[in-house]
């Protein structure tokens, strides 16, 4: 089983694309911060939606957004400048809005409903 669940705040407003065959694709980062030792340490994760999700997404979600995404991760290699450089991403499965300003609310892939706010 490959289930990443992760929480954090936008970096930038979510980035919507179409592929050439016109499916939706949403990409944008979450910031996730611990406390370890006493040094604030800030991870950031690369996220992926697709479809209607990636529609929910761009609608709700911008910079500085709270959210929880469950997902699969997923690894990629490329070569830049003759460097081979190995990429991870969360392609999003579920993505639930916490900003206590909007309520809780919660995006599926599997769910055909609009979200109630």
């Amino acid at each position: 089983m490959n289930l990443v669940v992760i929480t954090g705040r936008l970096g930038k407003d979510p980035d919507m694309r179409y592929t050439p065959g016109g499916k939706s694709v949403c990409k944008f980062s979450i910031a996730e911060t611990k406390v370890i030792s006493g040094e604030k340490k800030t991870r950031w994760w690369n996220i992926v939606a697709w479809g209607k999700l990636a529609e929910i997404c761009t609608k709700y979600l911008g910079k500085g957004s709270h959210v929880l995404v469950e997902g699969e991760l997923n690894q990629s290699t490329y070569t830049k400048d003759g460097v081979k450089i190995t990429a991870f991403e969360v392609v999003a499965g579920k993505v639930e809005f916490l900003d206590p300003k909007g309520g809780r609310a919660e995006a599926d892939t599997g769910s055909s409903a609009d979200i109630p706010f």
